[in-house]
């Protein structure tokens, strides 16, 4: 069995696009996934199935969202495997000691090598970007709440769109989706 990790983009975000995570778990349920669990209340789901095709999951997903809770909404699907791999190959280490103001964008298109090469880093000298393929990292060394650089601004940028989670998130997640492989 393969543990993956299920990121929705902006639910329960300012009063917006709400998901009660029971129902959220109800519909991953209905699918026919085991071991469901969610974290925290901002479209965080683990679960467990021997089902490998990861463009037939994210379609089964996002059509049994939008039948069962009337939402079209952008996600992202992950193994466990694939975050163990974003937590290693992590650009900034140092960063980590501020897991609050530390993010992985996952995002929905792989990048070229050179997609940050005209990202215009001067406009915002408070804030650290990197990575590439499927993740960007970004180190918000002020806070997050009072940057500049949003992800609709970066998506903007680097041509395709994404969702965040901070590190404290990312590393409950890939432990929580780990214990349910076999």
């Amino acid at each position: 069995m393969t543990g993956y990790v299920l990121l929705l983009h902006g639910v329960n975000v300012g009063g917006n696009r709400k998901v009660p995570m029971a129902d959220l778990r109800q519909v991953l349920g209905d699918l026919g996934f085991r071991d469901v669990a969610t974290h925290l209340n901002s479209g965080n789901a683990v679960f467990g199935t021997d089902r490998t095709d990861v463009r037939a999951l994210v379609s089964q997903i996002h059509a049994a969202l939008e039948r069962q809770l009337g939402l079209d909404i952008q996600l992202q699907l992950r193994t466990a495997a694939q975050l163990e791999q974003v937590i290693a190959e992590n650009p900034l280490p140092e960063a980590t000691a501020e897991p609050a103001r530390f993010v992985v964008v996952f995002l929905d298109h792989e990048l070229p090598s050179n997609a940050l090469d005209s990202f215009d880093a001067t406009r915002f000298p408070d804030e650290v970007v990197a990575g590439g393929g499927g993740h960007l990292y970004l180190w918000y060394r002020n806070g997050i709440g009072t940057s500049k650089l949003t992800l609709a601004s970066l998506g903007k940028e680097i041509k395709t769109a994404g969702t965040a989670r901070n590190w404290n998130s990312v590393e409950k997640l890939r432990a929580m989706a780990a214990e349910r492989e076999s």
